[in-house]
Order: C-alpha cells, then sequence, then structure tokens
C-alpha cells in the first residue's frame, strides 16, 4: 500500500519552492537554488520562519555581480508572501543571517570590467600633494594563482588638476593572517605612478582590502574570515538586516 503524501511536508515544498522562485526573479542566471523553511505550516504560511538555509550556484545579478556558490543560513524571519507572488522580497522585522560566499576568478573580472566598479574607482578622490586626484579604469585582470596570493593587472587613468596621464601597473598580494599585504610589484617606467601617489594609493589600497566592517542601508555585515584558494576567494560573513525590501 502506497503511503499517502504527508500534507505538511508538501506544504513546506511548496513554500521552498515559492521562495526560490521569488529570488530567481531578482537574479539573471542560476544554476542551482535550494531553499529550506522550517516551522509550523500554520505558522509558515502566516510568515513566520524558525530558520532558513539557502543553497545556490552559479548566480549572476545585475552590474557585474557574480557568484559561483553561496550558502545562507538565518532564524527567526517574517516573509512577506504576497509581496513574494508579486516578484518582491520585503522582511518584515530585523534578522541576522550567517553567509558564506564563494567568489571565482571570472566573477572578480567581471565585475571589474561593470560600470559599477568604473563609478565607484572614479569616485575614490584622494589629495596628492594639494591637488585632486581620481582613478578612470580603462581594463584590467585578476587572478588567483594560488593559495593566499592575489594578482592584479591593470591600466588606468590618473586625472590629476595638472592633467591626465596613463599608469600601468601588476602586484601581487598576498594575504597573511587575514590581511592582505604587499609582496611585488612591476610598473612601466614611462606609465609608473609617482612617489607620492604610490604611498597615498597603497594607503587607501590597504584600507578598502583590509575592511571587515561594512554598512549599507538597512543592513550591516561583518566579515569574520576569507581565504584565498587557486581561482577561488573566499568569504565567511555575518550580517544583520534591519529592513529588506526589493
Amino acid at each position: 500500500m502506497n503511503t499517502p503524501p504527508d500534507p505538511q511536508s508538501l506544504g513546506h515544498n511548496a513554500l521552498d519552492r515559492v521562495l526560490e522562485t521569488g529570488i530567481e526573479t531578482f537574479l539573471e542566471a542560476v544554476e542551482t537554488l535550494e531553499v529550506k523553511l522550517d516551522g509550523n505550516l500554520l505558522q509558515l504560511l502566516q510568515g513566520q520562519v524558525n530558520s532558513l538555509a539557502l543553497h545556490g550556484e552559479e548566480l549572476v545579478a545585475g552590474e557585474g555581480f557574480s557568484l559561483e556558490a553561496i550558502a545562507l543560513k538565518t532564524d527567526n524571519i517574517a516573509i512577506n508572501w504576497f509581496k513574494v507572488l508579486l516578484g518582491k522580497l520585503e522582511l518584515t522585522h530585523p534578522t541576522t543571517a550567517t553567509l558564506r560566499l564563494v567568489i571565482g576568478e571570472g566573477d572578480l573580472n567581471r565585475a571589474i570590467q561593470s560600470d559599477w566598479w568604473r563609478n565607484w574607482l572614479r569616485e575614490q578622490a584622494l589629495t596628492v600633494a594639494g591637488e585632486s586626484l581620481s582613478l578612470c579604469w580603462q581594463t584590467g585582470e585578476i587572478r588567483l594563482p594560488d593559495r593566499d596570493r592575489l594578482f592584479i593587472e591593470a591600466q588606468l587613468l590618473v586625472c590629476r588638476d595638472s592633467g591626465t596621464r596613463p599608469v600601468a601597473f601588476a602586484i601581487t598580494l598576498q594575504l597573511i593572517d587575514g590581511e592582505f599585504r604587499f609582496e611585488q610589484g612591476h610598473y612601466e617606467p614611462d606609465r609608473a605612478f609617482t612617489l607620492d601617489e604610490t604611498v597615498a594609493l597603497l594607503t587607501l589600497a590597504s584600507r578598502w582590502l583590509n575592511q571587515r566592517q561594512f554598512q549599507g542601508q538597512g543592513l550591516s555585515i561583518t566579515c569574520d574570515r576569507l581565504a584565498i584558494e587557486p581561482q577561488q576567494l573566499i568569504l565567511w560573513l555575518q550580517t544583520t538586516i534591519q529592513e529588506l525590501s526589493l
């Protein structure tokens, strides 16, 4: 005799799939996406979720953002199912979550060719020797050749009050005890940073790369740990979401 399907299980699976479909609407492409909700079915239908686990692979969103993999876990969240059915995502009270992100070489290189990256870099204005300085990204490449090493090659324009000129460089950074350290660099003699530019930019780059706390609208993120494996950057994050409405 066949065992009749469990209504609780069917209901859970249906809600899992509804949320998966809702999340997929925010992505340009995704290879795998699995969501598991935990809680009493009646409470789940009311949007009260004891815990949520999400696993995704090969995700692509807009603005040059993509991931090889994501794993997310969170407890005690409230979901507005009506908004999900309309293709929107809204959490109705604050929650915390843990994430593990795997970012591949291709993901990083897609990001640094995006308009978002060019605009963001241009906005990082500096003052060097009494002059304003901004950077205009031309082209570049990031490689993660082996464990704990990051290689960056780039061509850009340095824009100062006195004029604009091209710069090209290649540097290798090493990850030591969770912080990036300069290991070696190569600069073309006729397209190099000046000494004062180098000092200012290394200071700024160190602050960017070693920053572990991030704040956004209704969101705070702490990077607990990061690691570099061949062709992969892996991040372990804790996030507090005060509000989310997409």
